[in-house]
């Protein structure tokens, strides 16, 4: 990840299989040490030994609702197809390669948009937070 980029956050759904976008961040880049779970951060939550590797963002966007009103990874890839994620669209470029988008997401923990399914979702969110509402900064004040 670079410095800037947009982070779109979701949630694995069952009933329907998808991801549901939610949400969306400006990232940091990774800084080794500062971006790392500490000896006390495992003690305290010992799953942290897995997945030690902090992704530090600011400029949080949520949509303020149920998991309903979020934004289906799964029509994303019905409307994009290959020209979803930036590694199914240079494969069709090629000529060779994955082309199918729920490959390519399944073989990964993150994948990169292309800036056109990008810009689809940021419109879609943000659409929705017009809808619903979207979470305000007062609630992430006291996050960890």
């Amino acid at each position: 990840m670079n410095e800037g980029d947009i982070i779109f956050i979701g949630r694995l759904t069952a009933h329907p299989n998808d991801i549901m976008i939610f949400g969306y961040a400006i990232g940091h880049k990774y800084m080794k040490m500062r971006d790392d779970a500490s000896k006390y951060d495992i003690k305290v939550r010992p799953w942290k030994a897995k997945w030690p590797r902090y992704i530090r963002v600011h400029n949080a966007q949520f949509i303020d609702g149920n998991l309903s009103d979020g934004i289906s990874l799964n029509n994303l890839m019905e409307k994009y197809g290959a020209d979803s994620f930036t590694s199914t669209f240079g494969h069709k470029i090629k000529g060779s390669g994955n082309i199918d988008p729920r490959k390519a997401y399944s073989q990964q923990a993150a994948v990169r948009l292309t800036q056109q399914s990008a810009s689809w979702l940021m419109k879609q969110i943000n659409k929705k937070i017009k809808e619903v509402r979207k979470i305000s900064n007062s609630r992430f004040a006291n996050l960890e």
